[in-house]
């Protein structure tokens, strides 16, 4: 799970690698004031998806690191199949980045693109069919939503077409 202290930690050194500090990180991003950069990093709030983006375009980091800490996230090169991509997008769910309803599409430029096509019919229809079953799991039993949460990944492992 996505933790506040530790994505501020994260956040705190990548801005320092980057010899920034939180009033050009502020400026950068276009962050309202410095308060704001510094309450990420103590871990006192969390940036929203909106700002999250931004933070790993201009400082050239993946989203899975800042959010996760993983070096290596997924990539448009490691997402092949249209489960890939559907995996991807129940995890920024979960972490609350956005909502089935109303995604950002000024992800577009990200490692998630492929996941945000909107004029990609697997994609409409996997985003549906996710909101649903979000819907739903309110009155189901985890194991219940794990294994819809399989079903559903398995009917979109198919290769993505590239364009």
């Amino acid at each position: 799970m996505v933790s506040k202290k530790e994505v501020g930690k994260r956040l705190a050194e990548i801005r320092k690698s980057k010899k920034l500090n939180q009033e050009q990180l502020k400026e950068l991003i276009a962050a309202p004031t410095v308060q704001m950069i510094s309450g990420w990093e103590n871990g006192h709030s969390f940036p929203s998806s909106h700002y999250l983006i931004i933070i790993a375009k201009k400082l050239d980091i993946s989203l899975d690191y800042l959010l996760l800490g993983k070096e290596n996230g997924p990539s448009d090169k490691t997402i092949r199949t249209y489960k890939d991509a559907a995996i991807n997008m129940t995890q920024l769910v979960q972490c609350g980045l956005f909502e089935i309803n109303s995604i950002q599409y000024g992800m577009s430029e990200s490692q998630f693109q492929v996941i945000l096509t909107s004029n990609d019919s697997h994609i409409k229809s996997f985003r549906k069919e996710l909101n649903n079953l979000l819907i739903a799991s309110k009155s189901l039993k985890p194991e219940l939503l794990k294994q819809a949460l399989i079903d559903l990944y398995d009917k979109y492992d198919v290769p993505i077409k590239k364009k």
